[in-house]
């Protein structure tokens, strides 16, 4: 097993969990679309045929190419390098998109060779704290990786840069807080039924309608707050690693918002004033990935409007805020959903009660972090 001492990580077995790239995506889609039509191609004619297709849709593939190369120098570097390093250890590679559990029996550490994206599809397969997750940034041209752990550049040498620390214990943990889920009927046959879902969430959990131009109808408390009946484009609930992502994009204040409202106060701020102004504001949006507390944010909430059930105006707060726990319950009759880090979706009949809360710290993704 990985030795989680001072004197470093060790693993025996390493799992390299390797991104799909747009490029391989592609060109699977172009061979089953020539299977179907039972012609008989090489893999160099669907290649060539792939790369007219898309310069025939304005699409850029000497870039979608590129990448997709980069990615794949990394991965052959990222293997090279654990296996010329850790003589002992056994090293298994696998697509995100066909990561099941089974593939995490016997593993004792994880690299990811990706984005954030790879990051969030192998979280959801690791469950307890127990597997230290490595995550490498294939391409970071193309892709900033906020959850990754270094950016793997074509200069960077693997082995002193990465394997080496790790040896050495030159890393700190990052723990990262992760939001339990649960989703309650109270409807069913007036009995109290208990839905499955994923249990935990890395990023944020997103409570809205499937059809974006339909307004969410839902019934939202926090431990702060008690129940009130809204009406809003949906509900973003995010963890402190979720506040560097779409958290950050929806809750933050713009700086002409700002402007705007400063000189309706009839205050005539200086651009570096404004500048520090619109930064105080926004200080709060991103915060530690290991904080036990939960970030939510209501999406344009109606400002007014009744809710014929309760015979009571809808309310626009909670809008935005800290908690330790947050409960949503749908009273919308279309199609509501609780979509998990981008990655799965379900239906939220109505009546039901979507609980999210900070997990418990042995469900943290345990990453590292390098000085």
């Amino acid at each position: 097993m990985t030795r989680l001492f001072k004197d470093g990580l060790l693993p025996k077995a390493v799992l390299v969990v390797s991104k799909g790239t747009r490029w391989e995506y592609l060109r699977t889609k172009l061979s089953r679309s020539i299977r179907l039509h039972q012609n008989s191609y090489s893999q160099e004619e669907i290649e060539k045929e792939l790369e007219k297709n898309l310069i025939n849709q304005s699409l850029p593939y000497e870039r979608i190419k590129k990448s997709h190369d980069t990615h794949h120098t990394s991965l052959k570097k990222i293997v090279r390098g654990i296996k010329g390093s850790w003589k002992d250890c056994t090293v298994r590679v696998i697509r995100a998109h066909n990561l099941e559990l089974a593939d995490l029996e016997r593993v004792d550490a994880v690299f990811t060779a990706g984005g954030d994206g790879t990051v969030l599809q192998t979280a959801l397969w690791i469950h307890k704290n127990n597997i230290p997750v490595i995550t490498i940034n294939t391409d970071p041209v193309l892709s900033s990786g906020f959850l990754c752990s270094f950016q793997l550049k074509e200069s960077t040498c693997f082995t002193s840069e990465i394997l080496d620390l790790l040896q050495t214990g030159n890393f700190d943990w990052l723990m990262r807080a992760r939001i339990n889920l649960t989703m309650d009927d109270d409807y069913k046959d007036n009995h109290h039924h208990h839905l499955k879902i994923p249990r935990l969430a890395l990023n944020e959990m997103f409570f809205a309608e499937d059809d974006p131009s339909r307004p969410t109808v839902h019934e939202t408390s926090t431990g702060e707050t008690g129940s009130l009946v809204q009406r809003s484009s949906g509900v973003i609930v995010s963890t402190g690693t979720g506040s560097t992502a779409w958290m950050s994009s929806a809750s933050m204040v713009s700086k002409p918002d700002i402007a705007r409202i400063l000189t309706a106060a009839g205050l005539d701020l200086s651009f570096e004033e404004l500048d520090n102004v619109t930064t105080r504001v926004n200080s709060d949006c991103v915060y530690s990935p290991s904080s036990k507390k939960l970030q939510y944010f209501v999406r344009e909430p109606v400002m007014n409007g009744w809710y014929g059930r309760h015979d009571e105006p809808l309310s626009v707060s909670p809008r935005r805020g800290f908690t330790d726990l947050i409960r949503i319950k749908s009273l919308g009759w279309g199609e509501t959903k609780l979509i998990v880090d981008g990655l799965r979706t379900f239906t939220v009949p109505y009546g039901s009660t979507v609980t999210a809360r900070i997990a418990p710290e042995e469900n943290w993704l345990r990453t590292v972090v390098f000085d």
